[in-house]
């Protein structure tokens, strides 16, 4: 009977930690990195304004960038 309980629980456990994985994860930063030496760049940019994503190319590369007055974010 003890095996029987142990085992309804386990399943029960494991319902519980699938059903509620989703609303676990945390949602990674949005980033960028340059690789210069390796000639590539890894971005993962969702939510940062186009001065957030200019500003850090421009940290990254040492390039002066100009953006038209109007453009918009």
């Amino acid at each position: 009977m003890k095996n029987v309980f142990q085992g309804w629980l386990r399943l029960i456990c494991l319902v519980a930690i699938f059903q509620c994985g989703p609303a676990l994860r945390v949602r990674a930063a949005d980033s960028l990195v340059w690789r210069e030496d390796q000639n590539q760049v890894e971005a993962d940019i969702e939510s940062w304004p186009l001065s957030k994503v200019l500003e850090s190319i421009s940290a990254a590369t040492d390039w002066q960038i100009y953006v038209e007055p109007d453009t918009a974010n």
